[in-house]
């Protein structure tokens, strides 16, 4: 009797693989499983195992209505239960190998999404590149710093730096421009804004950290003094400091002039 109810449920097993495949595939659209899939024949012997087991409680029922009942009644009732545990164990092996497909063919979707998931990363990846600011500069009158009793060790005097002293006229305005530079060398922003002397070109060079470093240090220590007469000096120098931290946020090329 134990040969049939394994046909049975071997038949019922194999009828909830196909048809799961079958719909995995057409509707899911996902890979079917196989029984050679990692994990899909010990599943299923596993089960048919827990099912033998369980049709051994077969034969105690068997046992117990045999020894109760007449001959006639006994066979009747034995073909009763076998019937009842063949359909059992259709039911059960049939849900059980439509529950082992599902799963395989999910988690073989799963790997193929994730490794088309990291075959798309290394897709982007490949054409990342990290964000690079841009060189770039601003060219500031002398004035923008402050006066010069301020910002002479910043950037020196306010007469041409080729002269020993400043002239006669000590009202004289030199035109002299700072050049706050980031991304690039002082050696590169030297040849972009060479000192000339012949054409009266004179420039004074500060990197942007070192600016704003100077520039808020002064406003706070303006307005640490609390004196209104010099209150418009740190007005100016915010004033400065917004224009280098804007050009520099906004990128917008290798050259900008503040007259």
């Amino acid at each position: 009797m134990r040969l049939p109810f394994n046909a049975v449920c071997i038949f019922s097993a194999w009828l909830a693989w196909t048809v799961s495949n079958d719909f995995t595939v057409a509707i899911d659209e996902r890979p079917p499983a196989y029984i050679h899939d990692d994990g899909a024949l010990s599943s299923l012997i596993f089960g048919f195992i827990i099912l033998n087991i369980a049709y051994s409680l077969v034969y105690a029922v068997e046992f117990i209505v045999l020894a109760r009942s007449s001959q006639t009644w006994s066979r009747i009732a034995r073909l009763a239960l076998f019937c009842v545990g063949c359909i059992i164990g259709f039911v059960i092996a049939g849900r059980g190998a439509s529950s082992i497909a599902k799963d395989i063919a999910t988690n073989k979707w799963m790997q193929i999404r994730i490794q088309q998931q990291m075959e798309e990363n290394k897709t982007r990846m490949a054409g990342w590149q990290p964000a690079v600011e841009q060189a770039a500069d601003l060219v500031l009158p002398y004035g923008a710093f402050g006066p010069q009793s301020l910002s002479h060790e910043l950037i020196g005097w306010s007469w041409w730096q080729w002269q020993p002293c400043g002239g006669d006229d000590p009202s004289r305005e030199y035109p002299i421009k700072v050049v706050v530079y980031w991304n690039q060398t002082l050696e590169q922003i030297k040849k972009k804004y060479p000192v000339d002397e012949p054409k009266e070109q004179d420039y004074r060079y500060v990197e942007f950290s070192i600016a704003v470093s100077y520039l808020e240090k002064s406003i706070k220590d303006i307005k640490d003094m609390k004196l209104e007469e010099i209150e418009f000096i740190a007005s100016d120098l915010e004033r400065t400091l917004n224009q280098i931290r804007d050009a520099k946020r906004k990128e917008s090329g290798p050259k900008q002039n503040i007259q």
